[in-house]
């Protein structure tokens, strides 16, 4: 299921919280956590408070207080000069021990853990896509770059 499309090259953070006003998606009912996945392989597993987003920079600026708030000890990843599609599902396994991956019929508002025999739930990201797990000191550094860079870039126009 498409969670959105970034049209241009842009920083954004895999994040395992939420914000008051929003869950892009829900794990389970407890800390768990969900795989992020470049084509048919798994390059980050974070840890999370039941939920999960996905934030461009502009986004992670705008509610970084809130954010570290709710995610003391959750997972944080950055994946810079992202674009494409961010698809949301998850992984069942057959009586035979095949693994497949489910992307239609989930509904995003309910826990996806609980949906069609999941076994895990997973951020689907395109091919080649790499990320780099951060902290929260390391977060307000390339938030700071990011600032620095768009003022440089308003400046350059």
């Amino acid at each position: 299921m498409k969670l959105r499309t970034i049209e241009t090259p842009t920083d954004i953070y895999i994040v395992g919280t939420y914000l008051d006003e929003r869950r892009d998606l829900q794990v389970t009912d407890d800390y768990s956590g969900f795989g992020v996945h470049s084509g048919d392989v798994e390059i980050a597993s974070v840890e999370c408070d039941g939920f999960g987003l996905v934030l461009t920079a502009e986004e992670m600026i705008q509610h970084r207080e809130e954010l570290e708030e709710n995610n003391d000890d959750c997972g944080i990843f950055l994946i810079q000069n992202f674009q494409g599609d961010i698809n949301i599902g998850i992984t069942n396994e057959d009586a035979k021990g095949n693994i497949t991956k489910v992307f239609d019929g989930l509904d995003l508002d309910d826990y996806l853990s609980f949906q069609k025999d999941c076994v895990d739930v997973i951020v689907q990201l395109p091919l080649n896509t790499t990320c780099t797990s951060l902290t929260w000191d390391q977060v307000d550094q390339s938030l700071i770059k990011q600032v620095r860079d768009n003022k440089i870039e308003t400046i350059v126009k």
